[in-house]
């Protein structure tokens, strides 16, 4: 089950990239196309919904708690789930943001609770990737390495770290600028 769900978060990396590098270049270029908009962010959703419910029942019907030998909390654990529950809460949110800025003229103590909830929701996405991927690479024996394993952490952090500010930046100047605020 955990290489079933290895592979599926994978793919949802993939499909994160799709969507990200789309609608990057819908915000730099204004060229929004919600067709496409909607296709790459719905497969990205229908991936996530299957990791999340294969993670759940990983966690809740098949991770044995009387193995753990150690008491001290691991922290990559620990942000890895905060982040998937984050993710999960902020979703519905993130779908309909560009629609609740429109309907708010994108002014107002709402829409900038709109923008702070979106960036969260960003910080979220690729704070669960930056300390998730080397597990599913692992999981899937391709990495076997510490030394590797720190590696791709690294690059992880430091691609995560820039996709976030990226992405933050450039939804939120490009709605001001759209909303007029």
């Amino acid at each position: 089950m955990k290489k079933i769900n290895a592979r599926i978060s994978l793919v949802t990396v993939l499909f994160l990239i799709i969507h990200v590098s789309f609608e990057a270049c819908c915000y730099i270029f204004f060229l929004y196309r919600p067709l496409l908009s909607a296709i790459t962010g719905y497969s990205l959703a229908a991936c996530m919904a299957a990791h999340t419910v294969i993670s759940l029942i990983s966690v809740l019907f098949f991770h044995d708690s009387k193995k753990v030998t150690y008491i001290k909390p691991n922290l990559k654990i620990l942000v890895q789930r905060i982040c998937a529950c984050a993710i999960v809460l902020l979703l519905p949110l993130h779908i309909c943001s560009f629609s609740l800025l429109k309907s708010m003229s994108g002014k107002g103590p709402g829409s900038v609770l709109v923008y702070c909830l979106d960036i969260l929701f960003y910080l979220a996405i690729f704070s669960h990737v930056s300390v998730s991927f080397s597990k599913a690479l692992i999981t899937l024996g391709i990495l076997s390495d510490s030394e590797k394993m720190k590696r791709i952490d690294t690059v992880m952090y430091i691609l995560c770290s820039v996709l976030f500010l990226g992405m933050s930046v450039l939804t939120t100047y490009t709605r001001c600028k759209l909303f007029n605020m």
